[in-house]
C-alpha cells in the first residue's frame, strides 16, 4: 500500500464520520437501557440494586397502539475497549447473511418494553438532578419468561400503567433484575418529570435504535472486538438460551 493511501483530502470524510457519531449517540440516548448494579451499596437505606420502575408499554399493534407483548429480536453484545454494553441486531435470516454471526459472535434472544425509571438521582457531571426518565428494558429469553408469567397473573396481564419492583441479587444476575414483583395500577397523568411535568407516555422507537448497524460500522466494530476466552460468553451468563416466549 502507497503512502498516500493512507490519507484524504477535502472534508467529507470527516463529516460523514461526525454524522454517524451523532446517529449513535442519538440512538444510543433513545434507547438508554435500563440496568441495576450488582452490589447494595454502601447506604442500607438506599440500595441501588433496586428500583421501581412504570411500564407504558411493549410492541405496537397495527393501530399504532401500545400493547403488553414485548418487541423482541436476536441481539449480538460485544466487549470493546474492556467494556460491555455495545449492543448490535442480529441479521441473520432477515438480511441474509450476519456480520456478527460470521465472525462467531454468539447472538441472543430477547425482548424489551418502555418504562419510567422513577429513580431520583443527580448528575456529578453537571449537578442536574432526574426522576422519572424513559427507559428501555431488555430481558433475555429465559428471564423474559419468567416475567411473563408474573404479568399474567397480575391487573390482568395489562402491563400498561402498572408499577413493579426490581432487585438484582448478584453479579451474575440480569442486569435488568431478577426479582421482580408487581406493586400496583398507577395513573400516569399523576406521574411527573423533573420539571413537574406530566411524563410522555408514548412508548419508545424502537426501530430507530434497534436498526441495524452498516456494512461500514460492523467491519469497523469487529476490527476492535477481541473474542471472549472459552466459556466466556457475555457479562453474565444468564439467559442467553435461543428461547422464544409466547405472548
Amino acid at each position: 500500500m502507497a503512502p498516500d493511501d493512507f490519507f484524504d483530502v477535502g472534508y467529507d470524510t470527516a463529516e460523514r464520520v461526525a454524522q454517524e457519531s451523532r446517529d449513535r449517540r442519538q440512538s444510543s440516548s433513545l434507547g438508554r437501557r435500563f440496568w441495576l448494579p450488582n452490589k447494595a451499596g454502601d447506604d442500607p437505606e438506599n440500595p441501588i440494586n433496586e428500583a421501581r420502575v412504570i411500564f407504558l408499554g411493549g410492541a405496537k399493534n397495527s393501530d399504532g397502539e401500545a400493547t403488553s407483548a414485548p418487541i423482541c429480536w436476536w441481539e449480538h453484545e460485544l466487549k470493546i475497549d474492556s467494556r460491555w454494553g455495545n449492543y448490535f441486531t442480529c441479521t441473520l435470516g432477515h438480511e441474509g447473511q450476519c456480520p456478527f454471526c460470521e465472525k462467531g459472535v454468539s447472538r441472543y434472544y430477547c425482548g424489551g418494553f418502555t418504562i419510567i425509571d422513577t429513580r431520583r438521582w443527580k448528575s456529578k457531571h453537571d449537578g442536574e438532578e432526574h426522576v422519572n426518565e424513559k427507559k428501555f428494558v431488555v430481558f433475555k429469553s429465559d428471564n423474559l419468561s419468567v416475567f411473563h408469567k408474573k404479568q399474567q397473573k397480575r391487573n390482568k396481564g395489562v402491563l400498561m400503567g402498572t408499577l413493579w419492583e426490581t432487585m438484582r441479587t448478584g453479579d451474575k444476575k440480569p442486569r435488568e433484575g431478577d426479582q421482580w414483583d408487581f406493586i400496583e395500577a398507577v395513573d400516569l397523568s399523576k406521574v411527573l418529570d423533573v420539571n413537574g411535568d406530566p411524563i410522555d407516555t408514548e412508548v419508545l422507537p424502537y426501530k430507530d435504535f434497534l436498526k441495524p448497524a452498516s456494512e461500514e460500522r460492523a467491519s469497523e466494530v469487529l476490527a476492535s472486538w477481541t473474542p471472549p476466552q472459552r466459556g466466556g460468553q457475555g457479562p453474565n451468563k444468564s439467559g442467553y438460551g435461543g428461547k422464544s416466549v409466547k405472548y
